[in-house]
Parts: structure tokens; sequence; C-alpha cells
């Protein structure tokens, strides 16, 4: 299975600064969309939504596509 990586660090739309923990949801194509598989960088399932790190860094895997993905603290 071909998997193509996503990954940013979360931030603040006002200050830029680092969101702590966010929380990150993905659904296919829009936000109505079903809900994402999505993988570790070792092809791994993961939960979906998925929580980044205390530094705001999410990283996950998922099949090519077009997909929605919200951030939320």
């Amino acid at each position: 299975m071909k998997l193509t990586t996503w990954q940013a660090t979360i931030q603040d739309d006002d200050t830029g600064a680092a969101i702590v923990s966010p929380v990150v949801t993905v659904r296919l194509g829009g936000p109505a969309g079903a809900i994402a598989d999505l993988y570790d960088l070792a092809g791994a399932p993961v939960s979906n939504p998925i929580t980044g790190g205390l530094d705001g860094f999410v990283q996950f895997q998922v099949r090519p596509g077009r997909y929605w993905i919200q951030a939320a603290d």
C-alpha cells in the first residue's frame, strides 16, 4: 500500500505560537467526509483524531487522495 506523509507544526492563528498537544482530525474530501485511515511512519494504524506533541508537531501517513484536516487545541 502506497502512503504519503503529512506533517506540520500546528500554530495559533493570532500569535503564531505552537499549540501544545493539538488534536488533529482528518476527513476524506471535506468537512462532512468520513474519518480517514491514518498510519504512523512504519505503516501501523493510528487513531483519528491524532494528538500532536508538546511542541505542536503532528505527523502521519495516509493513502494518496484529497483530505480535509482540522486542528484544535
